[in-house]
């Protein structure tokens, strides 16, 4: 067999196959990232989320003790915010209780200093009334 016969035989992929690949992958990059990009954020945002609705869990079992240690009488919103041992963290998440009025506490989550490019999210609990 000579040379030139053995160079006819080889398979490989061409120049412009190549080239077309990594146009493709290049497209399905410019379109991912982005998407991949706010996932992230959304997924921060719904992580603070679950922190209010912690702190929010502990603001309610707060307002049921109370009521339980007054015969029913309900508590002031100044008093269940004010509370310390409503905690101040929720896993990643640094959680703050303030008063609306005298009816209801709002309970917000921030990411922790560890943490400074996380969510944030608000929620308000409803104060019972008699």
């Amino acid at each position: 067999m000579s040379k030139k016969c053995k160079l006819m035989n080889q398979k490989g992929f061409t120049l412009i196959e190549i080239i077309a690949v990594l146009v493709i992958l290049a497209i399905l990059a410019v379109v991912a990232v982005p998407k991949y990009m706010s996932m992230i954020t959304d997924s921060k945002n719904k992580a603070a989320i679950g922190g209010v609705a912690e702190g929010m869990g502990r603001v309610n079992m707060l307002v049921a003790k109370y009521m339980l240690s007054t015969n029913g009488a309900p508590p002031s919103a100044a008093t269940i915010a004010a509370d310390t041992s409503l905690g101040a963290s929720s896993g990643d998440f640094q959680l703050t209780y303030s008063a609306l009025g005298t009816t209801a506490v709002q309970v917000s989550a921030s990411a922790s200093v560890g943490n400074a490019s996380g969510g944030t999210a608000t929620g308000v609990v409803q104060m019972p009334t008699t």
